[in-house]
Protein backbone atom coordinates (compact mmCIF):
# COMPACT_ATOMS: atom_id res chain seq x y z
CA UNK A 1 0.00 0.00 0.00
CA UNK A 2 1.16 3.60 -0.57
CA UNK A 3 2.53 5.37 2.49
CA UNK A 4 2.03 8.93 3.68
CA UNK A 5 4.84 11.23 2.55
CA UNK A 6 6.38 13.53 5.14
CA UNK A 7 7.96 16.63 3.62
CA UNK A 8 10.82 18.76 5.00
CA UNK A 9 8.43 21.55 6.09
CA UNK A 10 6.81 19.13 8.56
CA UNK A 11 10.10 18.60 10.37
CA UNK A 12 11.08 22.28 10.17
CA UNK A 13 8.05 23.26 12.27
CA UNK A 14 9.02 20.97 15.15
CA UNK A 15 10.81 23.68 17.11
CA UNK A 16 7.50 25.54 17.42
CA UNK A 17 6.30 22.79 19.77
CA UNK A 18 8.84 23.82 22.42
CA UNK A 19 8.94 26.86 24.69
CA UNK A 20 12.74 26.98 24.35
CA UNK A 21 13.84 24.58 21.65
CA UNK A 22 17.60 24.93 22.20
CA UNK A 23 17.15 23.90 25.84
CA UNK A 24 14.92 21.00 24.79
CA UNK A 25 17.53 19.91 22.24
CA UNK A 26 20.32 19.77 24.83
CA UNK A 27 18.06 18.05 27.35
CA UNK A 28 17.11 15.31 24.88
CA UNK A 29 20.67 14.82 23.62
CA UNK A 30 22.07 14.63 27.16
CA UNK A 31 19.34 12.35 28.44
CA UNK A 32 19.77 9.94 25.52
CA UNK A 33 23.49 9.80 26.24
CA UNK A 34 22.93 9.21 29.95
CA UNK A 35 20.40 6.46 29.21
CA UNK A 36 22.86 4.58 26.98
CA UNK A 37 23.85 1.50 28.98
CA UNK A 38 27.24 1.91 30.63
CA UNK A 39 27.54 5.59 29.72
CA UNK A 40 29.76 7.61 32.06
CA UNK A 41 30.78 10.49 29.82
CA UNK A 42 28.95 13.06 27.69
CA UNK A 43 30.68 15.52 25.39
CA UNK A 44 29.16 18.52 23.62
CA UNK A 45 31.13 20.43 20.99
CA UNK A 46 29.36 23.51 19.64
CA UNK A 47 30.75 25.88 17.01
CA UNK A 48 29.94 27.93 13.93
CA UNK A 49 30.38 26.12 10.60
CA UNK A 50 29.86 28.02 7.32
CA UNK A 51 27.34 30.33 8.98
CA UNK A 52 25.41 27.49 10.60
CA UNK A 53 25.62 25.88 14.01
CA UNK A 54 27.41 22.56 14.36
CA UNK A 55 26.43 20.54 17.43
CA UNK A 56 28.36 17.34 18.20
CA UNK A 57 27.20 15.21 21.12
CA UNK A 58 28.87 11.97 22.16
CA UNK A 59 28.52 9.29 24.81
CA UNK A 60 30.62 6.25 25.68
CA UNK A 61 27.71 3.89 26.39
CA UNK A 62 26.64 0.74 24.56
CA UNK A 63 26.45 1.41 20.79
CA UNK A 64 23.31 0.97 18.71
CA UNK A 65 23.02 -1.76 16.10
CA UNK A 66 21.27 -1.54 12.73
CA UNK A 67 17.93 -2.76 14.08
CA UNK A 68 17.82 -0.12 16.84
CA UNK A 69 18.83 2.64 14.43
CA UNK A 70 16.33 1.76 11.70
CA UNK A 71 13.35 0.54 13.72
CA UNK A 72 13.65 2.70 16.83
CA UNK A 73 15.85 5.78 16.45
CA UNK A 74 14.76 6.72 12.93
CA UNK A 75 11.16 5.47 13.15
CA UNK A 76 8.63 8.17 14.10
CA UNK A 77 6.72 7.37 17.28
CA UNK A 78 8.98 4.46 18.21
CA UNK A 79 11.39 4.37 21.14
CA UNK A 80 14.33 2.15 21.97
CA UNK A 81 14.07 2.88 25.69
CA UNK A 82 13.90 0.02 28.16
CA UNK A 83 12.00 1.48 31.10
CA UNK A 84 12.88 -1.42 33.39
CA UNK A 85 16.48 -0.15 33.52
CA UNK A 86 15.39 3.34 34.59
CA UNK A 87 15.68 5.15 31.25
CA UNK A 88 13.52 8.21 30.68
CA UNK A 89 11.30 9.33 27.83
CA UNK A 90 9.57 6.99 25.41
CA UNK A 91 7.41 9.38 23.37
CA UNK A 92 9.43 8.77 20.20
CA UNK A 93 9.33 12.51 19.44
CA UNK A 94 12.79 13.84 20.29
CA UNK A 95 14.41 12.33 17.17
CA UNK A 96 12.68 14.99 15.05
CA UNK A 97 14.16 17.74 17.19
CA UNK A 98 17.62 16.17 17.40
CA UNK A 99 18.01 15.14 13.76
CA UNK A 100 15.22 15.45 11.22
CA UNK A 101 14.32 19.13 11.54
CA UNK A 102 17.91 20.22 10.86
CA UNK A 103 20.00 20.74 7.72
CA UNK A 104 21.94 17.47 8.03
CA UNK A 105 23.10 14.85 10.51
CA UNK A 106 25.70 12.12 10.85
CA UNK A 107 25.32 9.39 13.49
CA UNK A 108 28.19 7.00 14.21
CA UNK A 109 27.58 4.06 16.56
CA UNK A 110 29.10 0.59 16.72
CA UNK A 111 29.68 -0.55 13.14
CA UNK A 112 27.00 1.78 11.74
CA UNK A 113 26.95 5.27 10.28
CA UNK A 114 23.90 7.27 9.22
CA UNK A 115 24.06 10.34 6.96
CA UNK A 116 20.75 12.10 6.58
CA UNK A 117 18.72 15.17 5.74
CA UNK A 118 15.17 15.41 7.06
CA UNK A 119 13.47 12.02 6.69
CA UNK A 120 15.94 10.70 4.09
CA UNK A 121 19.16 8.95 5.05
CA UNK A 122 21.86 6.50 3.94
CA UNK A 123 23.04 3.78 6.33
CA UNK A 124 26.35 1.89 6.33
CA UNK A 125 26.65 -1.00 8.76
CA UNK A 126 30.03 -2.59 8.02
CA UNK A 127 32.44 0.04 9.37
CA UNK A 128 35.20 -0.47 11.96
CA UNK A 129 33.75 -0.75 15.47
CA UNK A 130 33.19 2.55 17.32
CA UNK A 131 32.40 2.28 21.02
CA UNK A 132 29.63 4.69 21.96
CA UNK A 133 27.54 7.04 19.83
CA UNK A 134 28.59 10.27 18.16
CA UNK A 135 26.10 12.61 16.49
CA UNK A 136 27.11 15.61 14.38
CA UNK A 137 24.22 17.88 13.43
CA UNK A 138 24.19 21.05 11.31
CA UNK A 139 21.51 23.49 12.45
CA UNK A 140 20.51 26.48 10.31
CA UNK A 141 21.82 29.88 11.43
CA UNK A 142 23.98 31.04 14.31
CA UNK A 143 22.60 29.48 17.50
CA UNK A 144 25.98 28.88 19.14
CA UNK A 145 25.49 31.13 22.18
CA UNK A 146 22.02 29.75 22.83
CA UNK A 147 23.29 26.17 22.73
CA UNK A 148 26.27 26.90 24.96
CA UNK A 149 23.94 28.53 27.49
CA UNK A 150 21.58 25.56 27.30
CA UNK A 151 24.35 23.04 28.07
CA UNK A 152 25.50 25.16 31.02
CA UNK A 153 21.92 25.39 32.26
CA UNK A 154 21.50 21.63 32.00
CA UNK A 155 24.63 21.06 34.07
CA UNK A 156 23.55 23.55 36.74
CA UNK A 157 20.18 21.83 37.28
CA UNK A 158 21.18 18.16 36.87
CA UNK A 159 22.46 15.61 39.34
CA UNK A 160 24.55 13.00 37.55
CA UNK A 161 27.67 11.14 38.63
CA UNK A 162 29.19 10.98 35.14
CA UNK A 163 31.44 13.46 33.36
CA UNK A 164 29.96 16.23 31.20
CA UNK A 165 32.16 18.31 28.88
CA UNK A 166 31.37 21.41 26.85
CA UNK A 167 33.94 22.34 24.21
CA UNK A 168 36.55 20.44 26.21
CA UNK A 169 35.75 22.03 29.58
CA UNK A 170 34.35 19.91 32.42
CA UNK A 171 30.99 20.94 33.89
CA UNK A 172 29.70 19.89 37.30
CA UNK A 173 26.25 18.24 37.46
CA UNK A 174 25.58 18.39 41.19
CA UNK A 175 22.31 20.15 42.03
CA UNK A 176 21.42 18.00 45.05
CA UNK A 177 17.80 17.51 46.02
CA UNK A 178 18.18 18.95 49.51
CA UNK A 179 15.62 18.61 52.30
CA UNK A 180 12.51 16.49 51.73
CA UNK A 181 9.31 18.56 52.01
CA UNK A 182 6.33 16.70 50.56
CA UNK A 183 5.30 13.56 48.70
CA UNK A 184 2.86 14.36 45.89
CA UNK A 185 2.33 10.73 44.91
CA UNK A 186 3.64 11.29 41.36
CA UNK A 187 6.75 13.04 42.66
CA UNK A 188 8.60 14.22 45.74
CA UNK A 189 9.36 17.84 46.63
CA UNK A 190 12.71 18.99 48.04
CA UNK A 191 14.32 22.37 48.71
CA UNK A 192 17.93 23.52 48.83
CA UNK A 193 19.90 26.78 48.91
CA UNK A 194 21.90 26.33 45.71
CA UNK A 195 19.77 29.00 44.02
CA UNK A 196 16.64 31.05 44.79
CA UNK A 197 13.17 31.47 43.28
CA UNK A 198 13.60 28.55 40.92
CA UNK A 199 11.63 25.31 40.59
CA UNK A 200 13.31 22.42 38.76
CA UNK A 201 11.24 19.44 37.60
CA UNK A 202 13.44 16.37 37.14
CA UNK A 203 13.33 12.62 36.67
CA UNK A 204 16.20 10.62 38.11
CA UNK A 205 18.24 13.79 38.49
CA UNK A 206 17.71 14.84 34.84
CA UNK A 207 16.01 18.26 34.50
CA UNK A 208 12.97 18.32 32.24
CA UNK A 209 12.05 21.99 32.63
CA UNK A 210 12.36 24.86 35.10
CA UNK A 211 10.13 27.73 36.15
CA UNK A 212 10.29 30.67 38.53
CA UNK A 213 8.65 30.47 41.96
CA UNK A 214 8.17 32.76 44.98
CA UNK A 215 10.13 30.58 47.41
CA UNK A 216 13.57 31.92 48.32
CA UNK A 217 15.00 28.45 47.75
CA UNK A 218 15.57 26.11 44.88
CA UNK A 219 12.55 23.79 44.77
CA UNK A 220 13.31 20.40 43.22
CA UNK A 221 10.43 18.14 42.17
CA UNK A 222 11.66 14.62 41.43
CA UNK A 223 8.99 12.84 39.39
CA UNK A 224 8.45 9.13 39.92
CA UNK A 225 6.80 6.40 37.87
CA UNK A 226 6.11 6.48 34.12
CA UNK A 227 7.22 9.79 32.59
CA UNK A 228 4.74 9.36 29.70
CA UNK A 229 1.84 9.46 32.17
CA UNK A 230 2.99 12.67 33.87
CA UNK A 231 4.76 14.81 31.26
CA UNK A 232 3.46 16.40 28.07
CA UNK A 233 4.92 14.89 24.88
CA UNK A 234 7.39 17.77 24.47
CA UNK A 235 8.35 17.39 28.18
CA UNK A 236 8.05 21.14 28.71
CA UNK A 237 5.26 20.71 31.24
CA UNK A 238 3.06 18.39 33.28
CA UNK A 239 -0.22 16.90 32.11
CA UNK A 240 -3.47 17.56 33.94
CA UNK A 241 -4.15 16.89 36.83
CA UNK A 242 -0.47 16.84 37.81
CA UNK A 243 0.06 20.39 36.56
CA UNK A 244 -2.51 21.73 39.03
Amino acid sequence: MPQITIGPSYFAKERNDYAEWQWAYVREAAQNGIDARGSSELRFTIDLHDGNTRVVFENNGKPMDRDIIVNKLLALGESGKNFEDGSIGGFGKAKILLYMMNKSYVIRSGTCEVRGEGGSYDLSDDLPYYHGTRSEVIIAGDEVDEFVDAVSKFASYAQWSGDLYLNGDSLNCSLHKGSARRDLGFGKVYTNRQCENRMVIRIGGIPMFTTSCLVNRCVVVELTGDSKAVLTANRDGLRYPYSS
